[in-house]
């Protein structure tokens, strides 16, 4: 500037920015924040706008993958029903999808908590907590919905459990992937970089003024019910502007870190805000299901979209094939020409075809349609599809391939092993989903949901449990599966593993038929480990409460003192109440005043007195001594003399 004024230039003022090309703040997380003050739905639906062609490239390759799946591509936008033209003739996706969710889904997968070890009241807890989340995945939906969650990870970018409160109770949705928008830059490292997410979805208005009317003020309200789908919404969403749907933008916004205010949850539309409140998980309330997980992203290429290539190349030669049927494959007459009179003919599908020749030769001629290697590919192309995803043979045909059908259970669960080794990844994601799902439920249970009744089944008898009194804590557990997931897939394998492992001691009988399957087995495990049971819960209570017990005659002493013994040293270990160690050892004392008589009374009874001379008890027989010679016969000269006698 000082320059500029020596030179005799007038200094000049600083070039303002061209209209329209300022930067636009769109942080919805931090509308009506200082310095910020704007409505939330203006800027989340900014934020929203921006993604516009990712969320159409997205949902057009969706809108193909339900049409080729047979599936009604309405609520992709109103598209018309697809044309014979476009629907696959033998839908060779559909039974690949079919065949490897069925393999996937095989194993009811159940997620365990993992604890410590305790005291048996702890593991105790730990069991029936168990129990409450296998009632949960039953009560909520989560078995029933495990195919379809399959199913879409087949055919879309990947299968969705939503996990929410609903009304203070836990609800599990399926969603899908393509009503999922996230900002493809922030998701190029996978969902560790993901900040921000919405799921658009159609919602009806008296519904959401139900569900969130505590947080709707009455200017709201009536901007909902007036409310309806823009043209640019409802190219997204096939939705009757007469009906009471509408497009409801839910969103959430991870925390920076940890303490971070900037966490917020938003659900509205255009032109209103519903809900807008903190969010402090660290994490989406969402589980995702992959096939394959993504190389770089949050979606999959599933598997429809790798072998769409094949299914029109497929529909392709079917109707090349189903053409030349028509037009060449079809029964016709070589006669001279006059030796038959068409009309006496009464068979429309022949046709006459007069020739020159022989004038007795009249013969029947239908000609080969297409050669026999167009029909051997045309079958190859259904196979093939199977064997590029991975499938083995048996599980593709629903058969065991010839050679194996006298096969052990053992070189059966061998063949299948190593058939299905590249669904191995798909197991796990599988397992992982579910257990995620688990996660989810409890967080929303603890937020939300104490009060929460669990309807618990064991055998033929159930339970009602509230959460509260089943939850051990977040922070004493890990969720795993069980082991049952890693078994063979075939009853017969199944069977011969778990005989081996119990051969080897691995688990006992009672785990044995538990793991295999065998029916109404709770109730009968009860009866079998009811001694165990009794033993640990009298322990437990005593070293709990300081309760003094007694054993009762009818107790199995000998494994209440051998239980007890363990759980008295424990305790001792850990520097317990020495007034409960005393009611402990008390309690082992009984137990062994009893085995004690036990053994007494089953003791033999003592051996009669040993007479003079005899030998003691225990001694070897006395050695023979020489044999007595034999006596003389009478009237011989070996008879005894008289002096002798």
């Amino acid at each position: 500037m000082a320059a500029s004024k020596a030179k005799g230039k007038p200094a000049t003022a600083p070039t303002p920015p061209k209209r329209g090309v300022e930067p636009i703040d769109i942080r919805w997380w931090l509308a009506r924040t200082p310095g910020q003050y704007r409505d939330p739905h203006d800027l989340a639906f900014a934020w929203i706008d921006l993604q516009h062609s990712s969320i159409s490239r997205r949902r057009e390759e969706a809108k193909r993958n339900a049409r080729l799946m047979g599936a009604d591509v309405t609520p992709f936008g109103g598209i018309a029903a697809p044309t014979d033209d476009e629907s696959p003739r033998q839908n060779i996706l559909l039974n690949a999808a079919d065949t490897i969710s069925s393999k996937w889904a095989n194993q009811k997968v159940i997620p365990m908590a993992v604890t410590e070890g305790g005291t048996h009241d702890e593991q105790s807890r730990a069991e029936e907590f168990n129990r409450g989340i296998e009632a949960l995945f039953e009560q909520l939906g989560v078995f029933a919905n495990d195919n379809l969650w399959c199913d879409d990870a087949l055919t879309w970018e990947a299968g969705v459990a939503k996990v929410t409160s609903r009304f203070g109770e836990p609800v599990v949705d399926r969603v899908f992937a393509w009503e999922l928008v996230v900002d493809p830059q922030e998701a190029r490292y996978g969902w560790k970089g993901v900040r921000s997410m919405f799921h658009l979805h159609v919602m009806d208005k008296l519904v959401l003024l139900e569900e969130y009317g505590d947080a709707i003020d009455e200017v709201t309200r009536e901007k909902i019910l007036n409310a309806s789908v823009n043209r640019q919404d409802s190219s997204l969403f096939s939705v009757d502007r007469k009906t009471d749907l509408i497009i409801v933008a839910e969103g959430w916004h991870l925390p920076s870190g940890p303490g971070a205010g900037d966490g917020k949850y938003f659900v509205g539309g255009r032109g209103w805000t519903a809900v807008f409140d903190d969010y402090k998980r660290n994490r989406f309330p969402l589980a995702f299901l992959y096939q394959k997980k993504p190389r770089i992203g949050v979606w999959q290429q599933p598997m429809v979209t790798r072998q769409a290539p094949a299914q029109f190349a497929h529909d392709k030669l079917t109707r090349k094939i189903g053409d030349s049927h028509d037009l060449v494959a079809v029964a016709r007459i070589i006669a001279r020409k006059g030796a038959v009179v068409k009309s006496h003919l009464d068979d429309e599908v022949g046709t006459v075809l007069e020739v020159d020749g022989d004038p007795s030769q009249v013969r029947e001629w239908t000609p080969v349609a297409v050669g026999s290697d167009t029909y051997s590919y045309h079958e190859s192309q259904a196979s093939n599809v199977l064997r590029f995803e991975g499938v083995s043979e048996m599980a593709s045909r629903g058969q065991v391939p010839s050679g194996l059908q006298n096969a052990s259970g053992k070189a059966l669960q061998v063949y299948t092993d190593e058939g299905d080794g590249r669904l191995v990844p798909s197991f796990r994601n599988r397992e992982e989903f579910l257990v995620t799902i688990g996660d989810l439920i409890l967080d929303a249970l603890r937020e939300d949901g104490s009060d929460y009744v669990v309807q618990i089944v064991d055998g033929k008898r159930m339970r009602l449990v509230r959460f509260a009194d089943l939850d051990i804590g977040k922070d004493k557990y890990r969720l795993r599966v069980q082991a049952t997931s890693f078994l063979a897939h075939t009853p017969s394998a199944k069977y011969q593993q778990l005989s081996e492992m119990r051969e080897r001691g691995d688990i006992t009988a009672i785990e044995f038929r538990k793991m295999s399957g065998i029916p109404d087995i709770l109730a009968q495990n009860e009866l079998d480990t009811s001694s165990l049971d009794i033993c640990d819960k009298n322990i437990a209570a005593i070293l709990r409460d300081g309760k003094a017990l007694t054993v009762l005659p009818v107790d199995n002493h000998e494994l209440v003192f051998e239980r007890g013994l363990k759980a008295y040293h424990l305790a001792r270990l850990r520097d317990e109440d020495p007034a409960k160690l005393g009611l402990l050892l008390d309690y082992l004392l009984q137990a062994q005043d009893f085995i004690k008589k036990k053994n007494a009374a089953a003791a033999p009874p003592p051996a009669p007195p040993i007479p003079m001379g005899a030998p003691p008890p225990g001694a070897p027989p006395p050695m023979p001594g020489p044999p007595a010679p034999p006596a003389p016969m009478p009237g011989s000269d070996q008879a005894v003399p008289p002096e002798a006698a």
